[in-house]
């Protein structure tokens, strides 16, 4: 399954992606696919409130995560996907907001 994700995405990619070379597009939506993957597929952090875009190997994160250590952890999974040439990060870390947390009464 995930492999058509990412067949998926490669497609999708190398059409909208006019200006830049066909190699390069397929090669950073394979890197963006396989860092989705990695993120999804780690129970210590949410992965889907982190949003990645690649560019020339190059890896931009944003979104939030819970703590400094899940951004940490993120990090260090995106820079272990075969590719990745540099990861630029702009992700808010913070406990949960004050209307996730419980109430008391």
């Amino acid at each position: 399954m995930a492999l058509r994700i990412a067949y998926a995405l490669v497609l999708l990619v190398s059409i909208a992606a006019c200006s830049r070379t066909i190699d390069t597009t397929i090669e950073d939506a394979t890197i963006t696919a396989g860092v989705k993957t990695a993120l999804l597929n780690d129970t210590a952090i949410d992965g889907t409130r982190v949003h990645v875009r690649t560019e020339a190997g190059v890896v931009h994160l944003s979104g939030e995560v819970g703590s400094q250590q899940e951004a940490e952890r993120v990090l260090m999974l995106v820079r272990g996907v075969a590719g990745v040439r540099d990861v630029q990060s702009s992700l808010a870390a913070g406990e949960a907001s004050t209307s996730d947390r419980p109430r008391n009464p």
